[in-house]
């Protein structure tokens, strides 16, 4: 039997070695495409995920004057100009 190069096209596509993959992928418990795509959204954060980072840091700057119920800190933050949700300033 010829010995041909790994990846060549009479041997078929390069698979990961067993060491290479991660353990729920190669035990079949999730998709692979799921697993890359939690993979990547752990790498770059959402816009959301950026947005509410800024909205805490506005909302600790806000509710140092002892407000800490959301509703107040909600008007707050939209008397000072910022458009923020109700529900995003709980969720922050």
């Amino acid at each position: 039997m010829p010995s041909y190069p790994r990846g060549s096209p009479s041997r078929g596509p390069v698979r990961a070695s067993p060491s290479q993959v991660p353990t729920s992928l190669a035990t079949g418990k999730i998709a692979p495409s799921t697993y890359y795509a939690h993979k990547k959204r752990l790498q770059t954060p959402s816009a959301r995920r950026m947005r509410d980072e800024e909205l805490k840091e506005r909302i600790s700057r806000t509710s140092t004057r002892s407000t800490t119920v959301s509703k107040k800190i909600w008007r707050e933050l939209n008397r000072q100009g910022h458009a923020v949700a109700r529900c995003t300033v709980e969720r922050a």
